[in-house]
């Protein structure tokens, strides 16, 4: 085969491998869809705003509590009060009528409701000043064995229980 002749092994080789450097046009498109498609996905729970905001009042009640409840421990009279305002839900802790700290979730960021004492496991409008009185052994008086709920935008966040312990989810 004279064209061929002028070929030499090395050179055939080095054509071959230039043949097979770059990706195909479907490659770069299967890319970049499944680049998109996880972009989309991603870029939405970015801006999902006051899901974000509700996550961050449920760890803020969630703390909140828990740091009650470890005050109450041979305290007694300690009482964690909610109470609405126009523009806040309010917790603050008292001893002996007198607020020791008290924090305010904004009700623009998020919806706010809880339990009536001894009513059950939902949660309501926040109509009047509820009040959650600890023991001197840390337990909540005039609970229900369900416990005490706590939701943020619908949905049960924050739980305590009768012995006083606040934990994330529904209560049972």
């Amino acid at each position: 085969m004279p064209f061929l002749r002028g070929l030499s092994k090395a050179r055939f080789d080095s054509a071959r491998d230039q043949k097979h450097l770059g990706f195909t046009l479907v490659e770069l498109v299967v890319v970049i869809v499944l680049a998109g498609a996880l972009a989309s996905a991603t870029v939405t729970s970015f801006f999902e705003d006051k899901a974000f905001k509700g996550r961050i009042v449920e760890d803020g009640a969630l703390a909140f509590l828990r740091s009650a409840q470890l005050a109450s421990f041979n305290q007694e009279a300690l009482t964690v009060r909610f109470e609405k305002n126009a523009a806040n839900v309010v917790l603050s802790v008292r001893v002996d009528s007198s607020v020791v700290v008290s924090r305010s979730f904004p009700l623009a960021e998020s919806s706010i409701t809880a339990g009536a004492v001894g009513s059950g496991t939902s949660c309501s409008e926040i109509s009047s000043t509820i009040n959650l009185s600890f023991n001197g052994v840390a337990e909540i008086e005039s609970v229900d064995s369900d416990g005490f709920p706590v939701c943020v935008n619908g949905r049960q966040s924050v739980c305590i229980s009768p012995a006083g312990f606040a934990h994330p989810g529904a209560c049972l």
